[in-house]
């Protein structure tokens, strides 16, 4: 069905189907409810401009144009408003246009005080522009580098070191029953050393006495080399099992320094010492006593924070980051009300 035309819109096209005539007799001719005048005026189409549409023609017209339209619709046809703009085709920009405009954002970010500092801290650009346009600063971190506070990490911390506790607790205690194990083997060996040393040189000097005095040389100058020859053979054999003896236990302690740091190194200090027997082939009998002790090896000679210490923060701080993570992920779904 044709739109129907009402106001200004009708009365322009009642106009063009029947020029001249009056507006109630053009009501009567389109209602079609009242007779014809007695001398109906004679239709003279105005004249038109080439393509121009009148009567019925410009009616369907009208109607395929703007269907269901209001007056207003129609008032702009009639008055020939002009035609709505093509749409612009939108820009295609190439990848280089889009890196030079992405560098001078970042560009005018970083020299940017407040943004500098956040890029100091380890922020992209892109995640502050993000921040600035979403609200969201959950993935923006301070300058600790952290985006919880520091209350928050200390909690965080705290707990990763306490589940952390208990392993490394453990960890030393065998490792420090293994070392201290080791060290006392080693200082056992070295005093079983010593008292087989002692024994033989005993015996030495007895069967090199008895040789002399069967041959009635006990203050000759031959026996007084042949004892000073069996003094030196037993210190040489001595300093030479003292020194690779005092090598092993530097060696097992500075392991352990290294691992567990000066101070725990520094309560194994009882097995750091060596003895030594003194040998003297000039008195009647026996000829060997003990001699004072000579530190092998010192833990201020090196300065270890330990290596199991820094493994223990590591873990705990692992942790701590788990925590604080899985608070975020919580923080993110359930709102800030959530636990860890």
């Amino acid at each position: 069905m044709a739109q129907e035309l009402t106001g200004n819109a009708l009365m322009e096209a009642l106009r063009r189907i029947n020029p001249g005539g009056t507006y109630a007799s053009q009501q009567a001719i389109m209602a079609g409810s009242a007779p014809a005048p007695a001398q109906a005026p004679v239709y003279t189409p105005a004249v038109s401009t080439p393509g121009e549409l009148t009567g019925p023609a410009l009616q369907a017209a009208l109607a395929k144009i703007n269907p269901g339209g209001t007056y207003a619709s129609q008032q702009a046809i009639l008055a020939s408003e002009p035609a709505i703009p093509p749409v612009t085709a939108i820009k295609t920009y190439t990848q280089a246009e889009i890196d030079a405009v992405v560098a001078a954002n970042t560009q005018a970010l970083q020299e940017n005080a407040i943004t500098a500092a956040a890029i100091k801290a380890g922020n992209t650009a892109e995640s502050i522009v993000t921040a600035f346009s979403t609200g969201d600063w959950s993935g923006v971190v301070n300058e600790m580098g952290q985006p919880f506070t520091l209350q928050e990490q200390q909690d965080a911390l705290a707990k990763g070191m306490e589940d952390n506790k208990a392993y490394y607790e453990q960890l030393k205690q065998k490792e420090t029953q293994d070392v201290e194990a080791k060290l006392k083997q080693d200082q056992l060996d070295y005093q079983n050393y010593l008292a087989t040393s002692k024994t033989q040189f005993e015996g030495d000097k007895a069967a090199l006495d008895q040789s002399a005095a069967e041959r009635g040389v006990l203050f000759s100058g031959g026996r007084v080399q042949k004892e000073k020859n069996l003094r030196d053979t037993f210190n040489q054999d001595q300093a030479y099992k003292q020194a690779t003896m005092g090598g092993a236990i530097g060696d097992t302690a500075r392991d352990y320094q290294y691992k567990y740091g000066n101070d725990a190194a520094g309560g194994l200090s009882q097995y750091y010492n060596l003895g030594g027997n003194v040998y003297n082939p000039k008195v009647a009998t026996g000829g060997v006593t003990s001699g004072g002790l000579s530190n092998i090896y010192s833990t201020g000679a090196s300065n270890f924070a330990g290596t199991r210490i820094g493994e223990k923060m590591s873990g705990a701080n692992t942790f701590a980051a788990n925590y604080l993570k899985n608070k975020s992920n919580k923080l993110q779904l359930g709102g800030y009300n959530a636990k860890i």
